[in-house]
Order: C-alpha cells, then sequence, then structure tokens
C-alpha cells in the first residue's frame, strides 16, 4: 500500500529563539503600537458614572435618612439613619459627601452615618460647592448666602440676596461653569456669587412644590418635585434649564408610607477610559517581549 503524502504548506516550524534582529525588529513595532495606543488614550473622553442621593425626614425615628435614588425610575433604596436632622447636602470637589440644618456634618454614602464637624452660623437649608471647593450655605428664611468653613462649619463670608431671589428661595446649586442657580417655588433664579444680586431664569411648569436641587456633571439639573395630585410624594424630575419643563422621572417610593426628600447630591465616579485599557494591555505585552528576550539572552 502506498504511503499517504504529506504536503508541507509552509516552512517547518523550528523550536527556537528569535534572532537578535528579529528582537529589535518586534521591539520596534510594539514602541509604534505602544506610542499609537497613547495617542488613542489622549482623544479618549473622560468618563463617569453618577450616583443620586437624597435625604428624608422619619418621623418615627425622629432623623433623616439617606436614600440612593435611581437615575432612570427614580425609586429609592434606603442607606442608613443618619441619626440627625438634614436640610441640605452636597458633594465636594474631591468627593466627600457633607449634610446640614443646625449643625455641619460628614456622611458616610456607604452607611448613612453621620459625624459631626461644628455648628453653623443659622439653620441652614441648602448647600452646595463650587468648583475650587467652597462651601455655600442659604439661611433659612433669612435670605442670607453664607460661605462656609467646611472644616468647622464657621462663616468665613457671606451677604443678603437681592432681587426678585430675596426671601423667596429655598435651594441653591452650582453648575459646571461656576453659575450659582437658586429655586424658590416653581421659579428658577441665578445668583451672583460676588454680589449676591439675583435674577430670573424661568419659570417651572407643571405648577409643583420642588424640594432639593442638584446639577449632574452633563449639565442636568435635577430636584425632587411634589405634583398636584400627589402633594406628600417626592418624584425626581429633571429642569428643561430652557424652557422650565418638568420631566418626571419617577416617585421615590410606589408603596406607603411616602418619602419626602428635603435635600439632594449628586455623587461622581470615575469609570476608566478605553484608552487606560490599551495601554494596560499594551504594558503588559511589552513586559512579556522583554521577558522572553531575557530568556533568550540567557
Amino acid at each position: 500500500m502506498a504511503q499517504p503524502t504529506l504536503t508541507v504548506l509552509g516552512p517547518p516550524f523550528i523550536d527556537s529563539q528569535p534572532t537578535p534582529n528579529q528582537m529589535n525588529t518586534l521591539s520596534a513595532r510594539l514602541c509604534t503600537a505602544i506610542s499609537a495606543l497613547a495617542v488613542m488614550a489622549s482623544f479618549s473622553a473622560p468618563a463617569s458614572a453618577v450616583t443620586i442621593y437624597g435625604a428624608a425626614f422619619s418621623s418615627a425615628t425622629s432623623q433623616s435618612n439617606l436614600y440612593t435614588l435611581s437615575a432612570d425610575t427614580g425609586l429609592a433604596t434606603l442607606v442608613g439613619g443618619t441619626s440627625t436632622f438634614l436640610a441640605g447636602m452636597a458633594f465636594s470637589p474631591s468627593g466627600s459627601l457633607y449634610g446640614a440644618g443646625s449643625s455641619l456634618h460628614s456622611i458616610n454614602p456607604a452607611t448613612g452615618s453621620a459625624t459631626f464637624i461644628g455648628a453653623l452660623p443659622e439653620l441652614i437649608a441648602s448647600i452646595t460647592f463650587d468648583a475650587q471647593g467652597g462651601l455655600w450655605g442659604l439661611g433659612n428664611g433669612t435670605n442670607t448666602l453664607w460661605r462656609i468653613n467646611p472644616s468647622t462649619g464657621q462663616p468665613v463670608g457671606g451677604g443678603f440676596v437681592s432681587g426678585p431671589a430675596a426671601g423667596s428661595v429655598d435651594f441653591i446649586s452650582f453648575d459646571g461653569q461656576g453659575n450659582l442657580f437658586a429655586l424658590g417655588g416653581n421659579r428658577l433664579f441665578n445668583i451672583n456669587p460676588t454680589t449676591f444680586a439675583s435674577a430670573l431664569v424661568l419659570n417651572l411648569t407643571p405648577c409643583c412644590s420642588p424640594t432639593g436641587l442638584a446639577f449632574s456633571p452633563d449639565g442636568q439639573l435635577f430636584t425632587s418635585a411634589q405634583f398636584a395630585g400627589s402633594p406628600s410624594v417626592s418624584t425626581l424630575s429633571l429642569v428643561n434649564l430652557q424652557t422650565g419643563v418638568l420631566t418626571a422621572i419617577g416617585p421615590a417610593t410606589l408603596t406607603p408610607p411616602a418619602l419626602q426628600m428635603r435635600a439632594l447630591a449628586i455623587q461622581v465616579s470615575p469609570i476608566p477610559e478605553v484608552g487606560t485599557f490599551a495601554l494596560f494591555g499594551a504594558g503588559l505585552l511589552g513586559v512579556l517581549l522583554l521577558r522572553r528576550r531575557a530568556g533568550a539572552e540567557a
């Protein structure tokens, strides 16, 4: 019987280490690939994820409870009790959560636990941070806008709001461009943080009783509204800054008892970019190649 013929489709495999010239070629190609990936990474847009927090007072336990709110449905998930009353909350640019009422507290966003920092100059209705880490607080019904030391709770400046917002605003929030917005009833104002002069931006519709105010990193403005027909139900909503139209995302709870969110705060968490993963992979490939080269030279 004739023996089968083996057809060789390519050069025979030789189990040997690459030559120095081959290694130099591979190293050059690797450097080119890493450079290309670095360029790709430099053009990658920073990515982030947001978590919306809300605080609601519980008459049963005489404390404010901390919740997370779904950005898709508005539904609230209990984090834990704070053991204090919180009228306002805000995240600092460094990612620390603060809460305010008659005193300033740092809040653990994982447990809700509050740590006392210091007494505030008066009952504060709302707080917000500017991009430089400055803490601002709005006096409860006193028309006073305070600048507050976040380490002590003591005032470091402030003034009285003038113009159409005077005496009629309850909540404040800075946007990403350094503009300070204030909410009173169904009216949204802009306040100059240097002169404290205010100007009406727009009226919110449909008419409601909004509580809490917070900007997301992409410039979306969130509030917790209590619409007509459901006066005790807080509904997470988006404010259209061009028209004033409120878009309801959903209620904090679908079953009694209803939750009335007093304060909103948005946490920003970075997401590793595609370029980061690419550079990591290129670096790992380089390590493996160098180890192989070291083995060849041994």
